[in-house]
């Protein structure tokens, strides 16, 4: 029995994908079928990310849609794209085969060494990421990079919580940039605000993609464990920037304007295409 479920899945997949609607064994639960119970932890991962990518597919396309036409009018218009990630994949478009040459990363280190003194307590948040609770440390990022008016800042945060990426947004908009937001909506509304405005990335933002995580981020349920494993923020941050990245360049594209883009350095032409591009992206800022 469970071999023919699996087949009908496959089968079906594809227009449920189109569609919008969850596939595989999400779908089969939705019908009240129980592969799900027989299936390995992994497999439930993979069903629970394709269950996201396809929400993702059928809800956000009006949104990166929106984000690429910002990004490229700004480009367009002399300005810039930069981007702040306080995630797990801080690099991911950092010189990537396939991406643009004019996607700018900011970060911000901020470390203070201070030994402890024996009878105090340690704080752990006072040593971790220290920043990322501080309103007054986006002021300082904004005041010390190279942004100017009229460019676009991308901030990538799952809840979009925090005192800093907040702050970081509202800054921008002061400056006037523009704010890109990619964040988990059902994890942001579950979840209060550590902003003094009370509000959160999403409230402040332009545009703002919801990468469609779920509240806490984990999704597989192991048997013996009390909390769930396997998050799936990075998989589907990485898949609205790429989205977005893709739109962006399309919105150029019809704009008559070339984008210089990355090649893998592991083809044999690699090296000598990305020198090419790294020359023509120096002439045209581009």
């Amino acid at each position: 029995m469970e071999g023919v479920l699996r087949g009908a899945t496959r089968r079906g997949q594809t227009a449920d994908l189109r569609a919008g609607r969850p596939f595989g064994a999400s779908a089969l639960r939705n019908q009240g079928l129980t592969l799900l119970e027989k299936s390995m932890l992994y497999e439930q991962y993979l069903d629970a990310v394709s269950g996201l990518l396809a929400k993702f597919r059928g809800t956000e396309g009006k949104n990166i849609a929106a984000a690429g036409k910002l990004v490229a009018e700004s480009i367009a218009a002399g300005g810039a794209w930069h981007r702040y990630d306080t995630g797990h994949i801080k690099d991911e478009p950092v010189k990537r085969a396939g991406g643009l040459f004019a996607i700018y990363n900011i970060k911000l280190t901020a470390e203070v060494e201070h030994q402890l003194a024996p009878n105090r307590a340690f704080d752990e948040k006072t040593v971790e990421s220290p920043y990322l609770r501080q309103e007054f440390m986006a002021d300082f990022l904004l005041d010390n990079s190279r942004i100017r008016k009229g460019d676009v800042l991308m901030i990538s945060s799952n809840s979009g919580r925090g005192a800093f990426v907040v702050s970081l947004a509202l800054g921008a908009k002061k400056r006037g940039l523009k704010v890109l937001a990619i964040t988990s909506l059902g994890f942001s509304k579950s979840v209060p605000s550590e902003h003094s405005s009370g509000k959160k990335l999403y409230e402040v933002a332009d545009v703002t993609v919801d990468n469609c995580t779920p509240p806490g981020d984990a999704v597989v349920k192991a048997k013996g464990l009390d909390t769930e494993i396997c998050p799936t923020s990075s998989i589907m941050a990485a898949a609205a920037l790429w989205c977005i990245t893709a739109q962006v360049v399309e919105e150029l594209l019809a704009r008559g304007i070339k984008p210089s883009i990355y090649r893998s350095v592991n083809l044999p032409d690699g090296d000598a295409h990305n020198k090419k591009a790294k020359e023509e992206f120096l002439r045209k800022g581009i």
